[in-house]
């Protein structure tokens, strides 16, 4: 293996030297590897980026090295990739090297990359566990599918995601058995891959299965039977039945503020999916008012350009349209639109789905959800 290293030290000349001869040697390999560290503070810096650029430039490979990282960290990552804004010890350095991504490749474009490799780093590691022999396969290679099926659902890629999941699935029951606590887990996964498809009826029961396992094994407050309880109720909700759904929504929302506290991302997430189901009842004030704390708690964690953010836009947007409010939800809409389109460019499902609802912002039908723009065709 030939390594090179560009050193970087606090000082005041520019690093040409350093730029050409980073040049010359991207020229000469054919693989790239990156490192990444443990909050991917790496990412945020023009150099660093800048040495990415240019071996996607030249049409090397290009691998990123995440061992150590843990999914939520990598998921992280993924969403708050900006080319854009990364930071330079010098000014200099950061203009030329910005102009020449932006004339030449194009931020969004570097932007994608980046996650397109992020999300192949964690395949590989789950490949390896295919071609070990004469190992056994146990929770930590199972998990590492489970990672790669999660990564692909980040990334809006859920059939190959449904494939790592559906794999972990079946070697968590071969090895553990069907009632285990780690093939309910790969269930939970694979559920959720396949409600991404617009394939709900299908995961009904596999979320009850996976919900009774969790109960089995937890007792009380717990992160896992929390998520199982959101999980089927969010696709109760999503085959009309909103009065099955509830009380496993409500049961699911009140475990996560105690668990996490009532300012928690995770109520966050879980405040839209019950509000949908008040929406769905045409309780619009109730909605509302969940929808917007929802938005508060996910803009205070992460910023106003966030994809979590976005789908929040989404859901208030939908809220407006439905009772008739078209201006207002045109604005939630096209901020919801850019935002996905920023952080998941352009041809990322949710992007898609994004400008389909600003396209359709003045419009009495009814708008299609998520599942619906996915399963006729739009992936």
């Amino acid at each position: 293996m030939d390594i090179f290293a560009v050193n970087q030290n606090p000082g005041t000349a520019a690093n040409t030297l350093d730029v050409d001869s980073f040049e010359d040697v991207i020229k000469a390999t054919q693989i790239t590897t990156f490192q990444l560290d443990g909050r991917g503070v790496a990412l945020t810096r023009v150099w660093c980026l800048y040495e990415i650029w240019k071996t996607l430039m030249n049409e090397n490979q290009f691998e990123v090295l995440t061992y150590g990282l843990e999914i939520g960290t990598l998921e992280q990552i993924f969403y708050t990739v900006d080319v854009e804004n990364a930071d330079a010890l010098l000014s200099i350095d950061r203009v030329r090297i910005l102009n020449d991504i932006e004339t030449t490749f194009g931020f969004q474009a570097c932007n994608m990359r980046i996650r397109e490799a992020l999300v192949a780093s964690v395949r590989r590691k789950a490949e390896r566990v295919l071609r070990k022999k004469g190992y056994g396969v146990g929770p930590q290679q199972i998990n590492e599918f489970l990672d790669s099926a999660y990564m692909h659902k980040v990334s809006g890629n859920f059939r190959d995601g449904e494939k790592d999941a559906q794999t972990a699935l079946e070697v968590a029951e071969r090895i553990h058995g069907s009632e285990s606590l780690l093939a309910a887990k790969c269930t939970r996964m694979l559920a959720g891959l396949l409600q991404n498809q617009g394939r709900h009826e299908e995961t009904v029961a596999m979320y009850r299965n996976s919900l009774a396992v969790f109960e089995r094994f937890h007792h009380g407050d717990h992160p896992e039977v929390a998520s199982a309880l959101l999980a089927l109720g969010g696709v109760l909700k999503n085959l009309g039945r909103v009065l099955e759904a509830e009380p496993f929504l409500e049961r699911g929302v009140q475990m996560r503020e105690n668990l996490y506290g009532v300012e928690s991302p995770k109520v966050a997430i879980s405040l839209d999916i019950l509000a949908q189901v008040h929406l769905a009842r045409e309780k619009f004030l109730e909605a509302d008012i969940l929808y917007q704390r929802s938005l508060e708690i996910k803009e205070n964690e992460y910023g106003k350009e966030h994809r979590y953010v976005a789908d929040s836009l989404v859901c208030m947007g939908t809220s407006q349209h439905q009772q008739q409010k078209y201006r207002e939800a045109h604005v939630s809409f096209q901020k919801a639109y850019q935002t996905y389109r920023k952080v998941l460019g352009k041809d990322h499902l949710r992007t898609r789905y994004g400008e389909y609802l600003l396209s359709h912002a003045f419009d009495n039908p009814a708008l299609m959800s998520l599942s619906e723009f996915e399963k006729l065709g739009h992936a």
